[in-house]
């Protein structure tokens, strides 16, 4: 199984991911828990990083990360959508994101383990 590093998401105010047009998954740890399981099929880059910003749009609600400084970030790409959506809903069964309001009930523990093992073994690494 191959895996990502968690990496800050900003180093001397800069963007440590700049990846642009890639779908996958994103995974948000803070204090070394995870609290946040995301997904794009179209731009990791824009759905991860819309987090560490300012949202007030109210038809569109967005959990905010403010304080930076105990914040992790992990990216897994993914080949299909169909990947992005099985995946994201592994993750999510297995850690219960605190932060997350979709929550797959359908899982089981076996199910997400070969979804997981599957999707991370034809992911990329990201370039770190």
């Amino acid at each position: 199984m191959r895996k990502t590093k968690f990496f800050e998401p900003y180093d001397k105010g800069k963007c440590t991911f700049n990846q642009r047009n890639k779908k996958g998954v994103y995974i948000i740890k803070k204090n070394d828990i995870v609290r946040y399981v995301g997904l794009s099929y179209n731009d990791l880059y824009k759905s991860m990083y819309r987090h560490f910003q300012e949202w007030n749009d109210k038809q569109q609600p967005r959990i905010t990360y403010k304080n930076l400084k105990d914040i992790k970030v992990r990216v897994v790409y993914c080949s299909t959508n169909n990947q992005v959506m099985k995946l994201e809903n592994a993750l999510i069964h297995r850690y219960k994101p605190t932060d997350n309001p979709f929550r797959p009930d359908k899982l089981t523990d076996d199910k997400t383990k070969e979804i997981e093992k599957n999707y991370f073994q034809i992911t990329e690494e990201v370039p770190f």
